[in-house]
């Protein structure tokens, strides 16, 4: 259902990726090129560690990759470790997010969807680095063309034990337009 609400306006061969990590995540885990998601697929497994896109992709000779060559579109982007590395929550108040995501206690990620995906990656790439540069977001989620965010199920496998990320706050309505989320934010 959450996919399905962020991605409801897929066109043609475009889709969203997801991927799934079993274990401990640390600096030797290996990650798994993903899949391209479609309604349907099943994400529910609550014993692994899940990620999607808010990108969209194109097949190359089949198959869907992460990668700026197959980069279509993006639907929002994603500001990491809010409250913790990153501004605290109240800091986002003046726009609010679609989506937080709570992957560990008090830690969160934070989803802002667009009103019309955007097809400009320089544009999309200014954005995140304006966020970044603004102390809203942790400064290694650069490359929101290939970036991933947790889905609102299953593990964040880098804590013993493993933390079990679950949906804080979920309003797909709320969607904006690249600009006013720079300036409001």
């Amino acid at each position: 259902e959450f996919l399905s609400a962020i991605f409801k306006d897929l066109i043609g061969d475009e889709k969203p990726m997801v991927l799934s990590i079993k274990g401990t995540i640390d600096a030797s885990t290996k990650w798994p090129a993903g899949i391209g998601w479609t309604p349907g697929l099943d994400t529910s497994d609550p014993a692994l560690n899940w990620y999607f896109t808010l990108s969209t992709y194109l097949p190359d000779g089949g198959a869907f990759r992460r990668r700026k060559q197959q980069f279509h579109r993006a639907f929002g982007v994603m500001l990491d470790d809010i409250g913790t590395k990153a501004a605290p929550r109240a800091r986002l108040d003046a726009c609010p997010p679609a989506y937080l995501i709570e992957t560990s206690p008090g830690n969160f990620q934070a989803g802002y969807l667009f009103s019309e995906p955007c097809a400009d990656l320089s544009q999309l790439d200014a954005l995140q680095n304006a966020l970044v540069g603004a102390g809203l977001c942790d400064p290694g989620a650069k490359g929101p063309s290939a970036r991933v965010g947790r889905l609102p199920v299953g593990l964040n496998g880098k804590y013993s034990p493993p933390q079990i990320c679950r949906l804080a706050e979920w309003h797909p309505e709320r969607r904006y337009r690249i600009e006013d989320i720079g300036t409001l934010l």
